[in-house]
């Protein structure tokens, strides 16, 4: 016997232009959109709008970096974290070192959060996304790609896809 795909259904924009659409694996699988300034959440076959207390600027794309149960969306401004509880989107906080801001590409990669600005290269502490202090000197530290030790990269970077082994 053969499969049958179960039939499409048609999504909504929340607004004009798009720029994220992001799935995130809470609880379960959610759908996330950001236009015309604000963060929405798709419930229910509704968008729904999360409440911001970080801007969201319609200019540049939002960029959302999934980490197991957190959702982190970069953008002209301040880093930000989805709040799947308070359905909030708030400022991403750094519990140590301090967040590269101006980042426009991410990803997550064995266990740390990956954030790329041009020609740098940062990552967060293996297993937690919150620790950006670099002056550790452990397998898991966080690296910070301003560093003579880690270099920088001879073109800005235009994307990243993780993959397996040691290579992003």
């Amino acid at each position: 016997s053969s499969a049958t795909r179960p039939a499409l259904t048609a999504i909504v924009s929340p607004g004009s232009p798009v720029n994220l659409l992001a799935v995130l694996n809470l609880p379960r699988p959610s759908l996330f959109a950001a236009a015309n300034g604000k963060f929405y959440k798709l419930v229910s076959g509704a968008w729904i709008e999360v409440v911001s207390v970080v801007g969201i600027t319609g200019s540049r794309p939002v960029v959302a970096v999934p980490y197991i149960f957190d959702l982190f969306c970069l953008n002209d401004g301040t880093p930000a974290v989805y709040n799947s509880t308070a359905n909030t989107l708030t400022p991403w906080v750094a519990t140590a070192g301090t967040i590269p801001t101006d980042c426009r590409i991410g990803c997550t990669y064995e266990g740390a959060v990956w954030l790329f600005k041009r020609h740098e290269v940062f990552s967060s502490r293996v297993g937690n996304p919150y620790d950006w202090d670099s002056s550790q000197d452990d397998p898991g530290a966080p690296l910070d790609g301003t560093s003579s030790a880690f270099g920088l990269l001879t073109e800005p970077l235009t994307a990243c896809i993780p993959l397996r082994g040691r290579m992003i």
